[in-house]
């Protein structure tokens, strides 16, 4: 239940910014804001896969998922990296185009994708910097949680289903007063707007939306071998073509952080350019991954050095992240 709070809760901030549309549209510095806080919560909300669930008590994960100004200053130590700076004058270069696309390669269904929905409906809804949204999904789940496409169609129909939210008692004769009404409201006024969007077109999966598991499809095949990312051009030549049109392409998670850098252990200095090797420079790359697993690099060596000798599990608790980017080649 405390999570479905929270999916109304971000409901709910999504219901106010309908009231600040213009003026945030008018004022960059204010989206920036918000911006941050959708990179921050897709970021975090990696942090709550299947995988992590024994390594972080639940007031951890609370604490690196609130929401604030202040709650984003007391994560930015546990970001190790932070490109959104980088990432941010990237998508500003697209203000006023109508053809501006955005990817998401998908990591885990649940309250992840919830949180990839809420980011790319604020991008398309209350920016001028992308006109749709381009979703990646696993046609087999290469991980239990990976998001297939049965998992994304059934996302929004969980999410409009009254059992989702049921209604809660209260004592006879008081008033329906209960701030969950409003909050189911909103809620059901945003998954609306997505499944418009996913008619329309402005949301999109990149395969057929009703493929079944295991289905085959040249543009989601290679997400579930054994090859890095590296071999996409030589392997993958129809789904490097399609990303090579995006404005920006999102790669969510661990899993497919460790596949863009080939699952070397680099140095911990070695820059994210050279660690995706000829995927450098092909389209816009942001890596949005809490670290769980060995594989690290773009951190500083003081940082790295300060890490290790604290004997923390840095690399693979789930506790740290990096937020990457590398842009096209000019």
């Amino acid at each position: 239940m405390q999570r479905r709070g929270f999916l109304a809760e971000l409901a709910t901030t999504m219901h106010e910014l309908e009231k600040d549309k213009d003026s945030l549209a008018a004022n960059p510095e204010n989206l920036k804001v918000i911006f941050e806080e959708m990179v921050e919560m897709c970021l975090w909300g990696n942090a709550t896969d299947l995988s992590m669930l024994t390594h972080l008590s639940h007031e951890q994960i609370q604490h690196l998922q609130s929401v604030g100004r202040d709650a984003q200053a007391a994560r930015a130590e546990f970001i190790l990296r932070d490109d959104q700076e980088k990432v941010w004058d990237h998508l500003k270069s697209f203000a006023g185009k109508t053809d501006s696309r955005i990817d998401f390669v998908l990591d885990n269904g649940g309250f992840e994708l919830f949180t990839d929905f809420v980011f790319a409906d604020f991008l398309v809804t209350y920016t001028p910097y992308a006109s749709k949204v381009v979703f990646h999904p696993k046609l087999i789940p290469w991980f239990v949680s990976d998001v297939t496409p049965p998992d994304f169609r059934s996302t929004t129909k969980s999410l409009l289903s009254p059992s989702f939210f049921p209604q809660e008692a209260t004592p006879e004769g008081a008033p329906a007063t209960d701030s969950s009404e409003e909050s189911r409201a909103h809620l059901y006024k945003m998954v609306k707007r997505w499944e418009s969007y996913i008619d329309s077109g402005v949301f999109a999966l990149s395969v057929p939306i009703d493929s079944p598991l295991g289905a085959s499809d040249k543009k989601a095949n290679f997400w579930t071998t054994p090859y890095p990312y590296w071999n996409m051009k030589e392997l993958a030549p129809e789904l490097h073509k399609s990303l090579s049109d995006s404005s920006l392409v999102i790669f969510k998670g661990d899993l497919n952080f460790r596949k863009l850098t080939g699952d070397v252990q680099w140095p911990t200095s070695t820059p994210f350019e050279t660690a995706i090797g000829p995927l450098a420079g092909s389209f816009p790359i942001l890596s949005l991954r809490t670290n769980k697993a060995d594989v690290i690099v773009a951190i500083d060596d003081e940082v790295a050095e300060k890490l290790e000798s604290s004997g923390e599990k840095w690399r693979y608790n789930g506790k740290y992240a990096v937020v990457l980017f590398q842009p096209r080649s000019e």
